[in-house]
């Protein structure tokens, strides 16, 4: 089979570039060999070559670019401070640990109406039945207790929910320190601790775009950590981190959703394997 090949246009291609126009000359030769009759499973045979080779490399870039995206988009707006020394002092540490509902991420350039278009509720119900299998907030709660044993640091969960978001907002002093936005000083006598370590926790499926078409789907677990030394609100660390895993095969196979089951899990280990090193 042979394509003819058309004169190119002066006009300059579009931010598609050249695969743009290498399709429409394509196209425009079947139309001007077969008016009426075009063969089109030829077409698209011919098309989908020239996608494959065209895209496949981009693709692959496209999903490293919105990984990293997303990464930078979800600390970007934290400061990030290593644990002052000083923690591993005689004082009583509160913790509190956060840990949302599975669910979905995006990464990815959308717009508006790419976002309204694609939701995620398809990911809804198998993130459901997948939940159980994992009781992350005790798997964590566990992980904290060996790190502060391992250090000798006195600590006590705090089991009472607080709502971080109705905490006042600190006004911090003219001072070198660094502090946390939120006033968490008024846990230090309801609590009796000396200091505050907040860890919020998201995790689920992370879905990479480009516009409304799905790049890429991964496993992924967010960490958010704050350590906040309660006679003044100063902190004494601020972390976030993200941590990923691919899914092998198709997310969708396996036993009650094998596949994005371990992925989820995978990433999970790698989180727990990165809080170590914080801490």
């Amino acid at each position: 089979m042979k394509l003819v090949k058309t004169k190119q246009s002066n006009a300059k291609p579009t931010k598609i570039g050249d695969l743009n126009d290498t399709l429409w000359r394509v196209y425009i030769s079947w139309q001007t060999l077969y008016p009426k009759k075009a063969c089109k499973r030829n077409i698209n045979i011919e098309l989908k070559l020239i996608i494959n080779n065209k895209l496949k490399t981009k693709m692959k870039l496209l999903k490293l670019t919105f990984g990293i995206l997303f990464l930078l988009t979800v600390t970007s707006c934290v400061t990030t401070l290593p644990l002052n020394r000083q923690f591993y002092n005689n004082k009583k540490v509160g913790v509190i640990l956060q840990v949302d509902s599975i669910g979905m991420a995006k990464a990815g350039g959308q717009g508006l109406l790419d976002m309204a278009l694609t939701p995620g509720n398809r990911f809804t119900e198998p993130l459901k039945k997948v939940e159980p299998k994992f009781n992350l907030n005790e798997t964590l709660k566990s992980e904290i207790t060996n790190i502060l044993n391992a250090k000798n640091k006195q600590f006590q969960f705090i089991s009472e929910k607080i709502d971080i978001q109705s905490l006042n907002k600190f006004e911090k002093p003219n001072a070198d320190k660094k502090y946390s936005k939120k006033d968490f000083r008024n846990l230090k006598i309801t609590n009796s601790v000396d200091e505050i370590m907040f860890v919020k926790v998201k995790y689920g499926i992370l879905v990479s775009y480009y516009g409304m078409i799905e790049l890429d789907k991964q496993g992924y677990v967010n960490i958010g950590t704050e350590v906040v030394d309660l006679s003044d609100n100063s902190l004494l660390q601020q972390e976030n981190f993200q941590t990923v895993a691919k899914v092998n095969g198709n997310w969708k196979k396996g036993e009650d959703f094998e596949n994005l089951k371990n992925s989820i899990q995978d990433a999970i280990n790698s989180s727990i394997t990165t809080l170590k090193t914080k801490f």
